[in-house]
């Protein structure tokens, strides 16, 4: 138990168990729940949500208070608050961009294991792929 198996294990096979594992459930759905309790319109506001996500609405206002903040005189940028803004901004973006690359492995995966299932699916995509980047 000093390993962190929390049962019985004689023969030591914990070890080769993952320690971590993850996997969406539902996918689209969402955790959150808008209801009169929450919302004077929940209606309204889960259709917004399903046309505009929460992440989606902070970004464009965070980047138009960005566009404010860059508009304010230099002495005046350095508050804490416009700081933290963009402190954040640029947490975020670092996120998007680590996703981006991991959405890009995965891709990379797929057509490796596509030249080697359906050559000729691969060999259509990798066209379309160059046609595409030109």
């Amino acid at each position: 138990m000093a390993d962190g198996n929390p049962f019985f294990d004689p023969f030591g096979l914990w070890r080769f168990a993952p320690h971590s594992l993850t996997q969406d459930i539902l996918r689209g759905w969402s955790l959150i729940s808008i209801t009169e309790n929450n919302s004077s319109a929940p209606d309204t506001e889960r259709r917004i949500v399903e046309q505009e996500s929460y992440g989606r609405q902070i970004g464009k206002l965070s980047a138009a208070v960005r566009c404010l903040i860059d508009d304010l005189p230099a002495d005046q940028r350095d508050k804490e608050a416009y700081t933290e803004l963009r402190a954040l901004v640029d947490r975020i973006d670092k996120l998007k961009a680590e996703s981006a690359s991991q959405r890009l492995d995965r891709w990379k995966d797929d057509l490796a294991r596509l030249k080697t299932l359906n050559p000729a699916e691969y060999e259509r995509q990798i066209r379309e792929l160059k046609a595409l980047l030109g």
